[in-house]
């Protein structure tokens, strides 16, 4: 709304930028003290001085706050928002946002109350004697199940605490968030605020912005402190019923070391089930009589009634056969108290259909909360219903609530006869448990039939005794291998391949014939598995190609012996000892500790150099650059003696220097050295040892002879190629 025309206009906006101004202090003040206030946090201190402070306190902003509200609704009625700039809908959210957090300091002060209560509580708790059990020894099942329903009822409310608990941690990190976010725009638009002139309408406007942004701080401040206050509440709530669950806990114990079989407790039972038995029998009659009368024909009655009708004569008659098997729980669970018990075998039976009632009431439970929801649905019935119609669906209602609470109850007890069941077993020795369970399912797996061939049945029993021959049989025979190849090894002879070679096709042969024999040994004649003859052959032509390309590279390998167990070679610019060649891989062991497993075929589709193929010394040699107008003949002298002093670098070969290049900014020497290659199977990593040594001694004398080392400097093996290239 402008302003008039005259001198008034002026003077009138003069004075309510002063007391906007003067509004925006106090609101300031207060909310810098209503934080101040509310940092302190709820400690573990739940004394009446302690709470009557802080609430007190809370009371009191909540005053300070309620001040502040019906001062920006006198100011808004004398001199709108709107008149400064601001949106209607930004105003109303600011009046939202002050009823919010108006609410907020009433439910922060009703914690407080709630804070008191349970801390009374508590410490009444702490004072209180538990009761004692209302008669002795001996109990009933139903006695115990009282106890257990009390249980199940504690347990729900820890569940919802739990989630309480999560969605208040979940809450404070979203509010400290979001204060993060409201604190640094606040700071941006103070900082703007100080570039605007006074009095002009864009300061009046910011000032607005920035009292709805302090006012957004406070919000998110008085949420915060709500949410520490019901975080008290629940962890004191957590706390009651957790006392109170370990003293059911302790007090279900007592009562089942008390428990004994009751006739009379287990004939009650049943009678109450036979009168819910009843009751839905005759609902499924009266629904049948329903369905029969002429009035509800398919094309007569209302639409979706018959078919509402028919599901509720289902129901009814499935409830006769849920309230059987309560009847039956109650049976075995009393069964379990019994002298003698039963047996494993039955205990195990009746584990197995309780596991699969709980898949099976699972799904009816969800199945009979939807068909409530459509019955609920169904209101109001139409107008041409019959009174007997509309009673059926009423009552409906009523026994569906009546079958959900039958299938919860059912849940509930066989939860509780596992429990009961495990509780038994664990009570019984282990050596009958397993006698019991080995009696019970030997003979029926061992005569499972798998096939036949002729009039010769192929059992479960006899292939599992054919592969218990293979699975002994085979491990024994790798076993003697290994010893052999072991004794080989130690050898080291030059003609080990031949043996290996022998004793990987005399492996390849006893694995095979043990095969036949165990085959042979329980009656199983090879034309049983003459069927699977086209599946192999598929399999050997798609699945075992890499198999056989690599099982008779290796034995070519073995054969033509290019590389020798023991051979130093050179792979993907890496140095590694050959370890072992089997039928499918070899084993090698890098320089580096790394062992590789390499397919036999990559050695002869690889180029490999072969170190040690010829000569069992390694050539080994190491770059030098020195800085021009170094005595060239010197460095030579420091190089020989260095590596000749050396004890492991051998005197025959002898070391040799090599002036190799007149680089851009260094005189290139090469040091060529050799090493025994018994000594690097026995410690490979001398090679690095080696070279360390010289490189340190090398530093040294050449330091002490003047001789500047340039920093650039290569290592690599020596090869025929390579030393080709390089002279």
């Amino acid at each position: 709304m402008m302003p008039s025309g005259g001198r008034s206009a002026p003077n009138r906006n003069a004075r309510r930028g002063c007391s906007f101004r003067l509004l925006f202090a106090c609101v300031l003040l207060a909310l810098v003290f209503g934080r101040s206030a509310s940092a302190t946090p709820l400690s573990d201190d739940l004394s009446e001085p302690r709470l009557s402070s802080i609430e007190a306190s809370l009371r009191e902003r909540a005053e300070a706050f309620e001040r502040r509200s019906d001062a920006f609704r006198r100011e808004e009625a004398a001199s709108p928002a709107t008149e400064f700039g601001v949106p209607s809908e930004k105003a109303k959210e600011f009046e939202y946002l002050l009823a919010n957090v108006r609410s907020v300091y009433s439910r922060s002060i009703g914690a407080i109350d709630r804070i008191r209560e349970l801390a009374e509580r508590r410490e009444e708790s702490r004072r209180a004697v538990p009761p004692p059990l209302p008669h002795p020894a001996p109990w009933s099942l139903s006695f115990l199940d009282e106890h257990l329903e009390k249980l199940d009822d504690l347990d729900e409310q820890v569940r919802e605490n739990e989630y309480q608990q999560a969605q208040l941690r979940e809450g404070l990190k979203e509010d400290a968030d979001d204060l993060d976010a409201v604190r640094k725009k606040i700071r941006q638009a103070a900082e703007r605020l100080g570039d605007i002139p006074e009095g002009s309408a864009a300061r009046r406007k910011a000032e607005w912005e920035l009292r709805f942004l302090k006012a957004e701080e406070e919000a998110f401040g008085a949420s915060t402190e709500f949410y520490r206050l019901r975080r008290t509440v629940t962890d004191l709530e957590r706390a009651r019923l957790d006392r109170e669950r370990t003293l059911l806990r302790e007090r279900i114990a007592v009562i089942r070391t008390g428990l004994a079989y009751d006739e009379a407790d287990l004939r009650a039972r049943i009678a109450r089930i036979d009168e819910r038995a009843v009751r839905f029998a005759e609902s499924a009659e009266r629904c049948a009589r329903l369905l029969a009368d002429p009035g509800m024909t398919e094309t007569t009655a209302p639409d979706g009634l018959r078919e509402t009708i028919r599901k509720l004569e289902d129901q009814a008659r499935q409830a006769g056969g849920l309230l059987n098997a309560i009847r039956e729980t109650w049976e075995r669970r009393y069964a379990l108290l019994r002298s003698p018990a039963p047996e494993a075998a039955a205990l195990d039976a009746w584990a197995g259909e309780a596991t699969w009632w709980s898949d099976v009431v699972r799904d009816r439970l969800a199945d009979r909360q939807r068909f409530l929801t459509n019955l609920a649905a169904r209101a109001p019935l139409p107008e041409e219903a019959s009174s007997s119609v509309r009673d059926a669906i009423e009552r409906g209602k009523q026994e569906t609530l009546d079958y959900i609470s039958a299938v919860l109850s059912f849940s509930r007890l066989q939860r509780r006869l596992l429990d009961e069941i495990g509780k038994r077993k664990n009570a019984s020795g282990l050596g009958e448990r397993l006698r019991g369970a080995f009696e019970q399912r030997f003979s029926d797996i061992r005569d499972i039939e798998l096939w036949t061939v002729g009039d010769v049945p192929v059992t479960l029993g006899k292939l599992l005794q054919a592969l218990l021959i293979l699975l002994v049989g085979i491990p024994a025979g790798n076993a003697v291998l290994r010893f052999v190849k072991k004794r080989l090894y130690r050898r080291q002879r030059q003609d080990i391949h031949a043996a290996l070679l022998l004793l990987r096709i005399a492996q390849y042969l006893f694995v095979t014939l043990l095969a036949f024999s165990a085959l042979h040994a329980v009656r199983i004649p090879l034309t049983a598995f003459a069927f699977l003859g086209g599946a192999i052959v598929v399999g050997v032509g798609l699945g075992a190609q890499e198999f056989f390309r690599n099982l008779i590279s290796g034995l070519v390998l073995m054969i033509e012996k290019p590389i020798r167990i023991h051979d130093i070679i050179e792979i993907d610019n890496d140095v590694a000892v050959v370890k072992e060649i089997d039928s499918r891989a070899t084993h090698v062991l890098t320089f580096n500790g790394v062992d590789v497993f390499l397919p036999n075929s990559y050695f002869w589709e690889n180029r490999i150099a072969n170190r040690t193929f010829s000569s069992k010394n390694v050539k080994l040699r190491m770059t030098v650059c020195a800085a021009y107008g170094s005595p060239v003949r010197e460095v030579e002298r420091i190089l020989l003696e260095t590596a000749g002093s050396h004890p492991k670098i051998l005197r025959d070969p002898a070391p040799g220097v090599t002036f190799a290049d007149f680089a851009e900014h260094s005189l290139t020497f090469r040091l060529s050295f050799y090493l025994s290659q018994r000594d690097l199977l026995l410690s490979w990593p001398l090679y690095y040892d080696v070279m360390s040594d010289l490189r340190f001694a090398l530093t040294d004398r050449l330091e002490a002879a003047g001789v500047e080392i340039v920093p650039t400097h290569r290592l690599a093996w020596s090869d025929a190629e390579r030393s080709a290239k390089t002279l």
